[in-house]
């Protein structure tokens, strides 16, 4: 008898979204704090899955928005390294 695997669903967030991680020109222009409202165009996600997965942790709900800066502003949290490892990525592209 064999197993179904399920697949890893993403979790579905209500409300718009904001992303919080640094500017990118290139591939895709991606601004920090522009706002997404009923999901990610096809170009930014396409990017996200395909090459820095990372960056999903770094587009969060608006309501969440000052939490999420405060925990950029402390160097060990798990937000602020992920910037950092991103511009990391970014710049070796």
């Amino acid at each position: 008898m064999k197993k179904k695997v399920k697949k890893k669903e993403e979790p579905k967030v209500a409300g718009p979204q904001i992303y919080i991680g640094p500017n990118i020109s290139t591939p895709v222009s991606l601004s920090q704090f522009t706002t997404f409202k009923g999901g990610l165009p096809v170009e930014i996600k396409g990017f996200v899955e395909q090459k820095h997965l990372s960056i999903k942790k770094l587009f969060v709900p608006v309501s969440d928005l000052q939490k999420a800066m405060n925990e950029l502003n402390k160097p060990a949290s798990l937000l602020s390294q992920t910037v950092r490892r991103v511009l990391k990525e970014l710049e070796v592209n």
